[in-house]
């Protein structure tokens, strides 16, 4: 038996003698007083002193009840005070308001509402003696590990783990500070929800931590998702546009995402310096690879024989290829999802005087020259970038003089994606 059921049991035991003590004291001093002769009197001039002090015995009989109820009992609000704990009763005692704490009196690092479990809190006993002004404050101690300073869990579809919104200049939405553990946690279950999200004029999420400051866990969705900031809500201000077109002010480190572009603050400032780390147009990272054959004409395949003036051919640089048969050798050199590769593109044979063109995709016109030859038997190479289509395939254009012609080799040496 814990503590305090052995304590509730030790006041309703004092209560129960008192009661006891109270009622044959009340038996007494309702009893009409006796007479000399032994019988009673009927003297009213007793009574009503009688009955005040019956009153005042179960008063204090009453009062004592309550002290043991109110240490046993869930206790209820009446309507319209913002503080409800415990059970509402049977009998209507209902508030249409949430459970909340309004506080209003000190400043400066006064928490409004604090958590502490474990057993090395005590210097978090003095409001402010934290140092960090919250509405919402919680610690975990030692002792009673594993646990979190503050916890948030949903299963709704939608909804969040943790929510915290701050309107001052400089304050947190959320901030965590841990020195082995985590410092910020929030999970959500639901399909479309969020583990933790913050707004603030300072900071939406800020993390502290000896080990990782933020981190997500088991999650099928990513680990990190930056809101666009062209579609926070009519509450937000304006959308903003490109970080390098603005005048106001940014820190070194801050990172925003416009439109699908992903902007890095290298230099403070209004607006500071950005560069611009990803995004729809940008070509991704570079993953440099060994040197493979992805391409030759002259081989068996995939498409054997000279190009010819006037006849585009549409090759995929997708899959390494055999030097001398042309048969694949791993299909997936360049994945799914590369925007470009970093090739050297060879001529060989060349007949006449002529160039060729390699463009993205499926498109066959000439804007400009990858590769150019000038007489017949020549073998020259370029290192170009060659950006690809949706299907890793370029189409190579051939132009140049009547009769003009080559054999193409293209080798891969890296890719973006």
């Amino acid at each position: 038996m814990d503590q305090t059921s052995t304590e509730t049991e030790r006041r309703f035991a004092e209560l129960e003698a008192r009661i006891a003590d109270l009622t044959t004291r009340l038996t007494a001093a309702t009893a009409p007083p006796a007479d000399v002769g032994g019988t009673a009197s009927p003297s009213a001039a007793a009574t009503p002193t009688s009955r005040r002090t019956a009153l005042r015995l179960a008063g204090a009989a009453v009062v004592g009840a309550i002290g043991v109820a109110a240490t046993t009992t869930p206790a209820a609000a009446d309507t319209g005070n913002p503080l409800t704990l415990g059970e509402i009763p049977a009998d209507g005692n209902t508030t249409v308001d949430p459970t909340r704490v309004n506080y209003t009196g000190g400043g400066g690092t006064t928490n409004g509402f604090v958590f502490q479990a474990g057993s090395n809190i005590t210097t978090n006993t003095t409001p402010g003696s934290v140092g960090y002004a919250a509405a919402l404050a919680g610690w975990s101690g030692a002792g009673r590990a594993p646990a979190s300073g503050v916890f948030g869990f949903s299963q709704n579809p939608g909804a969040y783990g943790v929510i915290g919104q701050n309107d001052t200049p400089t304050g947190t939405g959320v901030f965590g500070t841990s020195a082995t553990g985590i410092g910020v946690s929030g999970s959500s279950s639901g399909p479309t929800g969020y583990g933790v999200i913050g707004a603030g004029g300072f900071a939406g999420v800020l993390g502290l931590s000896g080990d990782y400051s933020l981190a997500s866990l088991l999650s099928n969705k990513a680990n990190l998702y930056l809101q666009p900031n062209n579609n926070l809500g009519a509450s937000i201000p304006p959308p903003k546009t490109r970080p390098s077109t603005r005048t106001d002010a940014h820190r070194q480190g801050e990172m925003e995402n416009v439109d699908g572009d992903l902007w890095w603050c290298v230099v403070g400032g209004s607006p500071g310096q950005w560069r611009k780390i990803s995004g729809p147009t940008v070509a991704g990272a570079y993953h440099a690879i060994t040197p493979a054959r992805v391409f030759d004409s002259r081989a068996a395949a995939p498409t054997p024989g000279l190009l010819s003036v006037g006849v585009p051919l549409a090759v995929s640089l997708a899959a390494s290829r055999d030097l001398d048969t042309g048969a694949v050798l791993n299909g997936n050199l360049v994945p799914v999802g590369a925007t470009a590769v970093l090739a050297n593109v060879t001529i060989v044979n060349t007949v006449g005087s002529g160039f060729l063109t390699v463009n993205p995709g499926s498109i066959a016109t000439v804007s400009s020259s990858t590769i150019n030859w000038s007489a017949t038997g020549q073998i020259l190479n370029n290192g170009v970038s060659l950006t690809l289509g949706g299907d890793r395939q370029v189409t190579i254009v051939p132009g140049g003089s009547v009769g003009a012609a080559t054999d193409v080799v293209i080798d891969v040496t890296g890719y973006f994606v």
